[in-house]
This record gives structure tokens, sequence and C-alpha cells, in this order.
């Protein structure tokens, strides 16, 4: 009778294993498929942002750093005038400077006038005081210079071979202009293939990145001979395009979706090509700035194996089956107790207790050796989960980052002790810390709101977001330090409680490198004064609050007299150390509401406001400030190789709501000054 139970649990067993052995089969295949369709486009969306964001951040670093550049008073008096050797070397140090901010190797100036071009690279192999070559509209690779002086953009991008530095790169051309006429054009260049490898590159099996230009000229590619060099200077049937891989359906295709894709630049689209020969999935993202287009390709064959899939469901299901036939078979009296046994085991284990082992007998049937492999595994499970805990509480106290987890009370339930790098409180200080110990008050309500938004999200069934945000956090010595913050709300599956978990990161070197790049903008390197473009700002800032109060206000413009013949005689360090403290004397006469600015050589400019409505009170104040600034210059310089003395000549412009343009009221105060030096310097003119 047993060895009747046996032969037909036996048939049984095999009707059950081809019956659903087929259906698990055809299950599999279809769910492996739309597996690696939907990990296609997710890795393809994924990979594009983020290979897009990257080009767009180091374009963008290189291009605000070279227009930074073009604003330099010292550039524009070199490109106006190339035999200026104060202009010359001011602007190389310039330009060596940015360059060793920018993402990129080399720089480049060239003269509209002269057609000289000068180079030079990150390692001053160049030494870039003399032209490296003479541009010529005949030659082909010159021609990127000929279309940015006539092109009415501000900047173009461009791929070619340059004879004179042996290298084919990519450059970025800023034209440089001197109030309407075109004097030159300045910028950085990247290697291609050091671009290529470090931005079209990747080592990822199936994957493949590629730019493009709207028109479907390639930019960026894996094989750099595919690269379209002189895109805007070159004819389009002349451009190596993508178009030649594609079929005809996929060039109808993503013609379509690059005509519709700078419409929605904050959308990245996805479609399937068929790309030389195979079929991809795609993402297409825009990058508005510099108007190009990336292509991340993937090749979702490679992603999932259909075999390993199938095999791997395949055993699953086999034993699955085979147990419940074997155990139906079977007395209950021989499997019932061991089995209930071995579930509870596991029940135990998937609870988190692995105290639990299932008893052991000394027969060597198939139960018994399920009873010790049980056990081993979860011996090893035990062992691989005590492992990863030690490994990320490793991470944990010894990343820089601070790593937390919050109550929606504002009480931490966990902080990883890098927080005493941070903050100088130990982590066990700052788990009694409240809410208001943690946040300073100038981003406590900030954080409050995204909390409460969290949770609002939450409880309207969406799935919230992490959200990044910077925060200033007390330190232990009473100062504080700007964070950024980077948290989402998990919510617990089993109980439906709400957690925030969160990594904090120091971003005061950061900060401090942003404030850098503002003050390189705005305000002299030398004297740390207001430029022009600072002061322009300002002026007609103050335009507007004369026009709305009917108030006065006034620019000092001031040339400081027989400054020359000390530079001549002592040097440009003696130039550089009487300017410096001539920005001293000035700031301390003035206000703080006043602005006192360099705009290059000897000249310095005030910007006096709030000078009431009365016009001869406003005359009044005027006329004593500026004889005081007069008299300030005057007093003599205790420079470190010589005492100095001169003076300055002085024009004063007052001016209200009846003028409207800064540049006028600029150019109407430098003429009142030269009246004063026409006068016999060390004089003052008052106009209002």
């Amino acid at each position: 009778m047993l060895q009747g139970l046996r032969a037909r649990s036996i048939v049984l067993s095999i009707v059950a294993f081809l019956i659903l052995g087929s259906i698990s089969l055809a299950f599999t295949y279809q769910l492996t498929r739309d597996l690696r369709v939907t990990f296609g486009e997710k890795y393809a969306i994924e990979h594009a942002l983020r290979h897009s964001q990257r080009i767009a951040d180091m374009l963008d670093l290189n291009i605000r750093l070279a227009e930074h550049a073009t604003t330099s008073d010292a550039l524009h008096r070199w490109l106006s005038n190339e035999s200026d050797e104060t202009a010359k070397k001011e602007s190389l140090k310039l330009l060596n400077d940015a360059l060793r901010i920018a993402k990129a190797d080399s720089w480049f100036v060239a003269f509209s006038g002269s057609e000289h071009f000068y180079y030079e690279d990150i390692n001053r192999t160049y030494q870039a005081f003399q032209p490296l070559k003479k541009l010529s509209s005949s030659h082909t690779n010159d021609g990127w210079f000929y279309h940015t002086i006539r092109s009415s953009d501000t900047f173009n991008l461009n791929i070619d071979y340059d004879e004179a530095v042996k290298a084919t790169k990519l450059w970025m051309n800023i034209l440089v202009r001197n109030e309407q006429n075109a004097v030159g054009v300045t910028g950085f260049g990247i290697d291609l293939a050091q671009f290529i490898d470090a931005y079209v590159l990747t080592k990822s099996q199936g994957f493949q990145a590629i730019i493009l230009n709207k028109q479907g000229a390639i930019l960026g590619h894996p094989d750099s001979s595919k690269v379209t060099h002189n895109v805007h200077t070159s004819a389009s049937n002349t451009w190596k395009t993508i178009w030649p891989y594609l079929d005809a359906k996929s060039q109808k295709e993503l013609r379509r979706y690059m005509q519709e894709l700078p419409s929605h630049a904050s959308d990245v689209f996805t479609c399937k090509l068929r790309y030389d020969g195979k079929e991809y999935t795609v993402a297409l993202a825009y990058m508005p700035y510099v108007d190009w287009i990336g292509l991340s390709m993937v090749d979702v064959s490679t992603l999932l194996t259909l075999y390993d899939m199938r095999l791997a469901f395949t055993v699953l299901i086999v034993l699955g089956c085979l147990s419940a036939w074997i155990a139906y078979v079977l007395s209950q009296s021989y499997l019932l107790t061991p089995i209930r046994h071995l579930s509870s085991v596991v029940k135990a284990v998937c609870t988190g207790d692995y105290t639990q082992r299932a008893p052991l007998d000394k027969e060597t049937d198939e139960l018994s050796t399920l009873s010790r492999d049980v056990n081993a595994m979860i011996d090893m499970v035990q062992e691989a989960q005590s492992a990863a805990i030690q490994r990320y509480r490793w991470l944990a106290e010894n990343s820089h980052d601070v790593i937390w987890v919050m109550g929606v009370d504002g009480k931490f339930v966990y902080v990883s002790p890098s927080v005493k790098r941070l903050r100088g409180f130990s982590a066990e200080e700052v788990m009694e810390q409240s809410f208001e110990e943690v946040i300073c008050e100038s981003s406590r309500q900030t954080v409050l709101h995204l909390m409460q938004m969290a949770i609002l999200e939450v409880s309207n069934g969406a799935t919230p977001d992490a959200k990044t945000v910077l925060v200033e956090q007390p330190c232990k010595d009473g100062s504080t330090v700007w964070t950024e913050v980077n948290a989402r709300l998990a919510i617990n599956p089993k109980d439906g409680s709400m957690q925030f978990i969160g990594i904090t990161r120091d971003i005061t070197e950061r900060l401090a490198a942003e404030e850098e790049i503002k003050k390189l903008a705005f305000y002299d390197p030398l004297t740390h004064l207001a430029n022009r473009r600072l002061f322009v700002d300002r002026l007609e800032n103050t335009l507007g609050v004369c026009q709305r109060e009917h108030t006065f206000a006034s620019v000092i413009f001031l040339d400081l007299d027989n400054f020359k013949p000390l530079n001549d005689r002592y040097g440009h360090q003696a130039g550089d150390e009487l300017l410096i403290e001539v920005a001293h004397r000035l700031r301390a006469t003035v206000r703080t509401t006043d602005t006192v600015g360099r705009f290059g050589g000897d000249e310095f400019v005030i910007l006096v406001t709030q000078l009431g409505s009365s016009h001869e009170d406003a005359l009044n104040t005027l006329t004593r400030i500026a004889h005081e600034i007069a008299a300030l210059i005057a007093q003599p310089y205790p420079l470190s190789s010589i005492e100095y003395t001169l003076s300055a000549s002085i024009g004063v412009l007052l001016f209200n709501e009846r003028q409207h343009d800064a540049k006028t009221i600029l150019d109407e105060a430098d003429s009142v000054m030269y009246r004063a030096k026409d006068a016999g310097k060390a004089c003052v003119v008052v106009q209002g």
C-alpha cells in the first residue's frame, strides 16, 4: 500500500510539474520582458538626466568664467591696444587664475584687429606672452573666429583641430565687445578625447551615450572619429550625423522627438530606436543653455538574462510543487509535526528571532536534511546580518556626512557619531536636544514647512519625495555652520508610523567658493572696491529711489595727480600700495550707505545717496565732502619704499529724478573731473 501511494505521488508530482512548469515558464518569460523594458526606461532616463546635468554644469562653469573675463577692464584695454603691456600682463594673470577654477585645460584670446591668437594650457607650456599664430579667413579651422565675430550670439561651442597646438578640442568661444564693436574672442578649450572620456564614454554593458545638436550632428560619441568638427562654419551636408545609423522608422521617430523636446526642457522623452542594427531604449534630455540634446541608449537585452530568470523561477516552482505533493502523500503523523516546527522557526526568523532552530533526529531522509539546511541557512543569515550591521555601523561612524533618523515630533532616534566633527556635540548629546536646539532660528520655519508638507503628502495618499534644503545649525563652541540636508519621510508598512531619515553635509567650503566667485564678478581684485558692473547697478537703484522719493544723490569722480611718476620710478608694487591706501581712506570718509568704486588705473568713483530734497543743502553737503576727500588724499603715504605725496582732481555731479540714465551720469561726472584736472590739478569742481 505504501508503495502504491509513493507511485501515485510520483505520477501526480510529474503531472503537477508539467502543468505548473508550463504556466510558470510562460509567466516568467512575460514578466522578464516587462521588467527589462521597465528597468531599461528607468535606467536610460536616470542616466540621461545625470549625464546632461554633468555636461551642463561643466559648460556653465566654464562659460560663466569666460564671460566674467570679458568684463575685465584689463582685457578690454588689451584687446583695444595689443601693445599695452600692462593690460596684457593683467589679462594673462586673470585668464590663468580663471583656468585654475575652470574644468578646462587651456584658454585663448584672439584679436579682431591684428587677428593674432594667444594661447596657454594649464601647464603654462606656451608662456602666452607672444601670439601663437595669426588667424586667416582662408584657413578652414579658423572659421570659428570669423563666425563668432559676425554672430549675434554671446558665445558658441565648436569642435576643431588646431594645427598650432596639435590637438582637437571642444572650444567655448565668447565674443568680447567694446561698446557695440567686436574687439576679439576669448574662451576655454577642453581636449576632445578627455571630454568624451569624462562625459560620454561608459563602461556599462549595453549602454551608449551620444550628444547631438538639433539637426542631428554628432557632437559627442564614444568613437571620436564620428564627431562633427566646425559645425558652425561647415556645410550641413558635410556633418557626421546620427541619421545613417538609424532605419527609416527610427529617423522619423527621433526627428519628431527632437522637434518637441526643446519646448519641454524639463521633460525627458523615451522611445525605441534601431541604432546600428540593434534596438535600444533611448532617453532624450535637452540642454537648453548650449542647445544640445543628450541621448542615453540602453540595450535592454543585456540588463536581465532571460535564461537565468527562467531557470531561477523554474527551480523555485518545481521545489514548491514537489514539497506540496510529498506533504500530501505522506502520512500526517510522519510529516505534520516537523513541518509545523519548521514553519514556526521560519516565522521566528522573519520576525528577527534567530535563536530558534529546527528539531533534528537521527534519520537521513529529506525532511531531516531540510531541517539541517534550514538551521545552516539561519546560521548563515545571522552571520550575514551581523556582518552587514557591522559594515553599516562602520560606514555611519566614519562618514564625514551625518546620517540620522528623526521622529515627526522633532526628536532624533539615531544620529551617527560624525555629528561631533560637524557641530562639536556628541551623538548622545544631540539625541537629547530639542528641535529648537538643532536648527538655528534663520532656518527653522523653512524646515518646519517642509516637514509639514511631507506629512500632508502622506495623508493625501502620495509618496513623499526626498527634499534638499540649506540649514544653519548651531555648534557647541557658539558658532554656526551651514549644511545641506537631504531627507525624506519614511513610512513603516506594518504599523503606518513615520520617521524622517536623512543625510547632513557640511557646505562651508562650497559657500566660500561661491562667495569667491561673486567677489571676482563684482569687486576690484586689488582694492576690493566695487567694480564698474556693481557700481552701475547701485547707481541705477539710486536713480529709482530719487524718482520715487524726489531726493538728490551724487557721483564724485576723482583721478589721482602725479600717480604715473610713482609707478615709473618705484614700480607697480609701490603704486598698488598707494591705491590700496587710497581705497581705505575713501571708505573711511563716506557713510556705509554710500558706495566707493574703482574703474581701473588711478580713477575712483563714489556714489553718495540720501542727500535729501533740498538742492542747496545737498550742494553744501557735497562741497564739504569733496573738500574733505581732497584733504585726506593729499596727506602723505608712508609706503614700504618711500613716503609719497600726491593730490587728486575731483569732479562732483549732483543729480536727482530728472536724470534717467546711469551711463549719462557717469559720463557727465567724468567730464566734470576733467574740468578739475584742466583747472590745474588738486582742484574740486562741483556741478549741480
